[in-house]
């Protein structure tokens, strides 16, 4: 049941918590509400967050979302606001910026937004195509792995792999430790053929460009490419006169170099498949299925806010 009032709350409905997801010894949590002392830290050093800061820029990002018309988000919760302002520092402007380019692509694309909730996203997370490792690096970073031979495109089209990719997105910007200490990807290309060429057209470019550029609130780290063919590079020149040189000194091709990829990303934090440690789970869509079902109504909620028409 969505509230009328949700100070201080991370959710919008009476949701109370993000429970953990397990599968045997697969095992991923979110803190949508505590810091730890390092990450605490962290923040203070590098975003700089202290009471000071948080206090001054609810203050005054309140007072914009009051003031900007036809937006109707809370004004009156800091969680809400933190995921726009850390990534930006805790500059009011920038952050709010951001926040309102969230809100108005959401209202240019609702093909991926609106009606679609979590559960229904099973059959595509069920691909295993994208995971979430259980263990962050020692820097804290989450480790996200994808595989681009998992994604069976006659099941699924790009926009709504895309769709899909925005539902687990939301949920990951709640989560605490991962607003401070950010994401590090690793992205197998194994499989990539002209079919998956020919799928990425010029409007998804400029999607994903906008999406990572300026829309979607995060702090990536790095993102690390294995298995690159000839295909892939040529997708990476059309895509790198329109990236920023942050972006570009984000990206680092391994090719088949497992061990050079360790330098980077700890064996630990990675399956066996990515050189790493962990057993990878093969996840059923019925286990993400009754997982997610439970996030349905807060992802409605979420959905309903945002930029109104007079």
């Amino acid at each position: 049941m969505l509230r009328a009032q949700r100070k201080n709350s991370v959710f919008l409905t009476d949701f109370e918590d993000f429970p953990p997801f397990q599968h045997g010894d697969y095992y991923v949590k979110f803190d949508v509400r505590h810091l730890s002392e390092n990450s605490r830290k962290k923040a203070e050093k590098e975003l700089n967050e202290t009471l000071e800061n948080r206090e001054r820029a609810f203050k005054e990002m309140s007072k914009l979302i009051q003031q900007e018309e036809d937006l109707h988000i809370p004004h009156d919760n800091i969680y809400f606001m933190l995921k726009f302002l850390r990534p930006k520092k805790f500059d009011v402007e920038e952050a709010f910026q951001l926040m309102k380019n969230y809100f108005k692509f959401k209202t240019e694309f609702p093909e991926l937004f609106i009606g679609i909730v979590p559960s229904e996203q099973a059959y595509i997370y069920a691909m295993n195509g994208v995971f979430l490792s259980p263990r962050p690096d020692k820097d804290g970073h989450k480790v996200v792995m994808a595989r681009v031979d998992r994604f069976k495109f006659d099941i699924a089209t790009p926009m709504q792999i895309i769709a899909s990719g925005f539902v687990a997105a939301e949920g990951a910007m709640m989560d605490q430790e991962g607003q401070v200490n950010g994401f590090v990807g690793v992205l197998d290309c194994s499989g990539f053929s002209y079919r998956h060429f020919k799928l990425i057209t010029l409007p998804l470019i400029k999607l994903g460009l906008r999406v990572f550029q300026n829309v979607m609130p995060g702090i990536p780290i790095r993102a690390h490419i294995m298995h690159q063919n000839v295909l892939v590079h040529s997708l990476y020149k059309l895509i790198k006169p329109f990236l920023p040189q942050q972006f570009i000194d984000m990206i680092h091709f391994h090719g088949d170099n497992y061990n050079e990829l360790l330098e980077y990303v700890p064996k630990e934090c990675l399956f066996e498949y990515f050189g790493g440690s962990l057993e990878e789970p093969e996840i059923t869509e019925e286990e993400y299925r009754n997982f997610l079902k439970q996030f349905d109504e807060e992802y409605i909620a979420l959905n309903s806010i945002g930029y109104k028409s007079s």
